[in-house]
């Protein structure tokens, strides 16, 4: 997973998450499948970021500083899930928030990974700089997806840097109880710490293992 986010050819994809959401109680719960749909499935659609170490972004400031990553290199099957527009116009992705074309417009990729990589990695260079409408390092990007990978997904993700560490995270009983309903196990969990510089890079690396079978609710959280 480091080795992806320090290779700004590979990079990483994360979603951040709100308390109510790792707590169960979301009002649109996220759709995670072992296979990519082969067609658009409307109430799965999900708004990702992808980022690399080259990268100053803030993860959006409207959820908690916890979220997911997922692995996005060749090996991976998540550059399945992506969309694209019916227009032609190429990936459901733009270089700042807000989706490109609804939901609806949309279709599973029909490219090859080499061509995903390619147009990912065009939004991804925009972003932050004055190619982008947004001309900010902070600006995350927004990549549309068709549900989201067990197979691709790495770990916890967790800021440090934004808006969002001001809020309220969730509790490790909450994170264990979502992520065992997940793959069926009481497993460990890799976390990933990052943060950013605000101006030109950004870090990551593994905080720990959150260990889901010894979880107490007496547990400090570091966040």
């Amino acid at each position: 997973m480091c080795g992806d986010f320090y290779n700004p050819t590979v990079g990483i994809a994360f979603v951040m998450l709100d308390v109510q959401t790792w707590e169960g109680h979301a009002t649109r719960p996220l759709l995670f499948t072992a296979e990519a749909p082969k067609s658009l499935r409307l109430e799965a659609q999900t708004a990702m970021s992808v980022t690399h170490s080259a990268k100053a972004a803030w993860p959006r400031q409207d959820r908690s500083p916890f979220g997911l990553v997922f692995e996005i290199g060749p090996a991976s099957n998540f550059w399945a899930y992506f969309m694209e527009c019916n227009d032609g116009s190429g990936l459901s992705a733009q270089c700042t928030d807000g989706f490109k074309c609804d939901p609806d417009l949309r279709h599973p990729v029909s490219m090859t990974y080499e061509d995903f990589q390619e147009k990912k990695n065009e939004i991804v260079s925009q972003t932050g700089t004055q190619d982008c409408k947004v001309v900010a390092p902070t600006t995350f990007n927004e990549f549309d997806t068709n549900g989201l990978s067990s197979r691709a997904l790495a770990g916890v993700f967790v800021t440090k840097s934004g808006g969002a560490t001001e809020r309220k995270p969730p509790s490790p009983q909450a994170l264990c109880t979502f992520l065992s309903a997940l793959k069926k196990t009481n497993a460990s969990w890799p976390i990933y710490v990052y943060e950013s510089d605000d101006k030109t890079s950004s870090s990551l690396y593994l905080q720990s293992l959150l260990k889901c079978d010894s979880v107490r609710a007496d547990d400090l959280w570091f966040v």
